[in-house]
């Protein structure tokens, strides 16, 4: 499924364009994952739909991500990215378009079209890599890195551009479509993939070499890597979703207070990145890091138990 760029490539030009486009990105998904919440809880026709459209995005990218490999395969990553990138525009527009006429089904599709954009940026670490054979560790955590900024700018935007129109949040949701926007125009100069061999000896090789998913989950690696992903994207979804409503109608906090939330959140994803660049060829790294992820987990669970005078603290600390 992965194609090689050509020999005569720099991956000096390929790595900025990558991270320029990661940057967008993350932008814009947090600018989603500040509001979509509380726009989703009021437009949803009952309470408990209320987390739908944000779960959309996370729906959106489990079904888009093995769509997204099998493209890159045929077409190259150029134009899928490309294609992922035009998704959100659209995706940014019917969501705003949804507040405009109070569509709650109109919302969902852009936060799912939002996800199928995102399934194909998680394809940017992967052709970094390529472009860095023998770097490819720091390719990836070179790429995931640009988050840590976006985090910051993100929510920022969402919040800033909230109030620009006569409807709440119409504004943010178009920055979703403009930063969409510009990552088009910014793939546009990334350089086209040469296959290494035609496409049908190299299906034919992948299909001989590639496990099935019965035979990879007799690997003990394998089934630990997916459960421990399964937990943690299951709590990350739990606070991402749940945290601006709590603040919003338990908290009564302001969109100020709800934009640093989301920030902390966004920067915890992301900033470890900076440090796995040295800790990930490690020895038992990989423990490490998931040990390190239970400790914060638990502690942050303590946040629902804490003396009212440290709710807000232990709740950003959960976020």
């Amino acid at each position: 499924m992965i194609q090689r760029y050509s020999q005569g490539t720099s991956a000096r030009r390929i790595f900025p364009i990558l991270l320029i486009a990661e940057g967008l990105c993350l932008s814009g998904m947090s600018v989603d994952l500040t509001i979509t919440s509380l726009t989703g809880s009021s437009l949803a026709p009952a309470p408990w739909m209320a987390t739908f459209p944000i779960a959309c995005i996370f729906i959106g990218t489990v079904i888009g991500t093995p769509a997204m490999g099998r493209l890159v395969g045929r077409f190259g990553y150029r134009q899928v990215f490309v294609f992922g990138a035009l998704l959100a525009v659209l995706g940014g527009i019917s969501s705003a378009t949804a507040l405009r006429f109070h569509q709650f089904p109109l919302l969902c599709i852009g936060t799912f079209c939002v996800g199928i954009y995102q399934s194909g940026t998680n394809y940017y670490r992967y052709a970094a890599a390529d472009s860095m054979p023998g770097k490819e560790s720091k390719a990836i955590n070179g790429i995931l890195s640009a988050g840590a900024i976006a985090s910051i700018i993100g929510p920022v935007l969402a919040t800033f551009f909230g109030t620009a129109t006569n409807i709440e949040y119409e504004g943010s949701y178009y920055v979703v479509s403009v930063l969409a926007a510009c990552a088009v125009i910014v793939l546009l100069a990334l350089p086209k993939i040469q296959s290494p061999t035609p496409a049908h000896m190299r299906d034919k090789a992948t299909a001989s070499t590639t496990p099935n998913y019965p035979a990879l989950l007799t690997r003990p690696r394998f089934v630990l890597g997916a459960t421990i992903s399964f937990v943690a994207s299951f709590v990350m979804v739990l606070v991402m979703s749940g945290a601006p409503i709590v603040l919003e109608s338990t908290f009564s906090q302001n969109a100020q207070t709800r934009m640093v939330a989301m920030q902390l959140h966004m920067v915890g994803m992301y900033l470890p990145t900076l440090f796995a660049i040295f800790i990930f060829h490690k020895k038992n790294s990989e423990m490490a890091q998931a040990l390190t992820g239970l400790i914060i987990s638990a502690c942050s669970a303590q946040s629902s138990h804490s003396p009212r005078r440290l709710r807000m603290p232990s709740l950003w600390i959960c976020c």
